[in-house]
């Protein structure tokens, strides 16, 4: 495994959720699926807080505020228009912002680097495949969700 395969992960993802985005309004961002499941905005929030994660295992500065993506980690409670959520476009557009600093770092990756071990004992190309496999998961989230809105699919 090296970064530049890394690398090709979220370059996909980030095509797909590009395109599973598109015409999505703020406000429908915030519909949630009934009776339980997390609104677009949340899942899109919580993969650039992921991506503040995959920054941190390459030593490398976050990429997404960490105060604003911190409303996005795991376990946070769901969003609703009076939570003052962060609005869908400047999430999407963090996103953008995030993809460069994100894929240059996994490409700047050696071997050495990517053999070496976390806190949990696993080399850091295990923890950063768990990631990607991590932002394909909610991703697909998405998908659906644009589909919930009543958007049809965005990739046929």
């Amino acid at each position: 495994m090296d970064g530049q395969l890394l690398s090709k992960i979220f370059e996909a993802s980030h095509m797909s959720l590009t395109r599973n985005l598109e015409g999505i309004t703020h406000e429908e961002s915030l519909r949630a699926p009934e009776p339980g499941g997390n609104s677009l905005n949340w899942v899109l929030g919580h993969l650039l807080y992921h991506r503040n994660v995959v920054m941190k295992l390459l030593n490398r500065p976050p990429v997404w505020d960490p105060e604003k993506a911190a409303r996005y980690a795991r376990g946070s409670a769901p969003l609703g228009p009076d939570d003052h959520p962060q609005p869908l476009e400047s999430i999407r557009a963090e996103l953008d912002r995030s993809q460069a600093p994100l894929l240059e770092a996994l490409r700047a990756c050696t071997d050495e680097e990517l053999a070496a071990p976390l806190e949990n004992g696993n080399p850091r190309a295990q923890g950063l495949l768990q990631l990607g496999f991590h932002e394909g998961y909610h991703g697909g989230q998405i998908s659906m969700l644009r589909r919930f809105l009543g958007y049809a699919g965005a990739i046929q």
